[in-house]
C-alpha cells in the first residue's frame, strides 16, 4: 500500500506549494484547493468531493468519480483524466 494525503468527511485542504510524493485523495464531501506545488502521483476526487485546481502539477492521473467535481483553471496533469459516475470537470 502506498503513501496518501487524504482530505475527507467535510474537511478542507489547501495546498499551495512544495511537493507531496504521495497520492492525493479528496473524498466524502471534502474540498481541496491546489494553487501550486506538485503531487508526485495520482489525484482521486470522489464521493461528492470538490477540487479547485488553479495551479501546480499533478504528475500522475486525475480521476473524478462518484458525484465529485473539479474546477480546473490552471496547472498541468501529466497522466490521464478519467470521469465516471455523474462527475464533472
Amino acid at each position: 500500500m502506498g503513501t496518501y494525503l487524504i482530505a475527507r468527511h467535510n474537511s478542507v485542504l489547501q495546498f499551495s506549494g512544495g511537493t507531496v510524493p504521495a497520492q492525493l485523495e479528496v473524498r466524502d464531501a471534502a474540498s481541496a484547493q491546489m494553487t501550486g506545488g506538485t503531487v508526485g502521483t495520482d489525484v482521486t476526487v470522489s464521493d461528492a468531493a470538490f477540487l479547485d485546481l488553479r495551479a501546480g502539477d499533478v504528475t500522475g492521473n486525475l480521476t473524478v468519480l462518484g458525484f465529485a467535481s473539479v474546477l480546473f483553471t490552471g496547472g498541468t496533469v501529466t497522466g490521464n483524466l478519467s470521469l465516471s459516475d455523474f462527475s464533472s470537470v
